[in-house]
């Protein structure tokens, strides 16, 4: 089958601002080479992301840039064998594809830091679980700062599951109400952010009087909560624009390198925006576990 003027971006969910921003970059891009985009979602589902490469590939498209579930199949990855992909944010090693993400590790051993510079030492972390390469990254983050800095990792503070906002509320609420409570907490992801700001303000914690809060990525209702929220900003649009940079070259030249190698990637740095929602170590006031139901 000839390739169409199409390319397909399989994303693990779109109702974050990270996904939606990268799906609206990814179209422009395409549109000002004269390609269409369809977007997917696999919603980090195994077998649904089979379905979505199955029905792109039958479709005929040029390409897919493709956030890959922690399960991928081997029968997907040879699916996705023959025609130019790239993975990003995550990548799989099934897939012996170019990679375009974020220095994860880097980021939370900031974002931490950040929080040890202040003064704290309880420090909570709730990241993606470990299956996927985005979570094992952004807790090593996390426990190099702490290592660096002679903090013992103390498992009880961490709290890992799917990227949800829900894990994000249910972890946050567990971490409020440790009896040795936290000071400060480090958030692995977008929408474990929005699930951890939902459940500190049903639990009437307000940071950085009650507890120190960095989040992850910036979408711009971050400077406007509370405080403001300090932050490591993604950029997001570079990371998409080089996706789709890196694809349409695929396209152009099949028999060409694949650089960046899955195996080694391109990074992009993420920054911490500094705001309201950080202080120096001082007196948490115990809320009343109670008021979360």
């Amino acid at each position: 089958m000839t390739p169409t003027r199409v390319v397909g971006f399989i994303a693990p969910e779109i109702r974050s601002d990270f996904y939606a921003s990268v799906a609206g970059t990814l179209a422009a891009a395409f549109a000002a080479e004269g390609f269409q985009l369809i977007v997917a979602v696999s919603d980090d589902e195994p077998d649904e992301e089979a379905l979505r490469v199955e029905a792109l590939v039958a479709a005929g498209v040029a390409g897919v840039i493709l956030t890959p579930t922690s399960g991928l199949s081997q029968a997907t990855a040879d699916r996705l064998g023959p025609i130019p992909v790239v993975q990003l944010v995550r990548s799989n090693p099934l897939l012996d594809k170019p990679w375009v993400g974020i220095d994860d590790r880097v980021g939370v051993e900031v974002a931490t830091r950040h929080l040890l510079e202040m003064g704290h030492r309880r420090i909570g972390f709730i990241g993606g679980h470990e299956a996927l390469t985005t979570g094992r990254e952004r807790r090593g983050g996390y426990a190099g700062a702490l290592a660096a800095e002679g903090v013992d990792y103390d498992e009880a503070l961490v709290m890992l599951g799917p990227p949800r906002s829900s894990f994000g509320l249910e972890a946050a609420s567990r971490l409020t109400q440790l009896e040795t409570p936290i000071t400060g907490l480090v958030l692995g992801s977008s929408q474990l952010t929005l699930g951890a700001l939902t459940a500190l303000q049903k639990r009437g914690v307000n940071p950085p009087t009650d507890l120190s809060v960095v989040g992850y990525s910036d979408p711009e209702w971050f400077r406007i909560w509370g405080p403001g929220l300090t932050t490591m900003a993604l950029p997001v649009e570079d990371i998409a624009a080089s996706a789709a940079q890196v694809l349409l070259r695929a396209i152009d030249d099949p028999a060409g390198p694949a650089a960046p190698p899955a195996r080694g990637g391109l990074f992009f740095q993420p920054q911490l925006v500094e705001r309201g929602s950080v202080a120096p170590i001082g007196p948490y006031r115990r809320v009343d576990p109670g008021l979360f139901g």
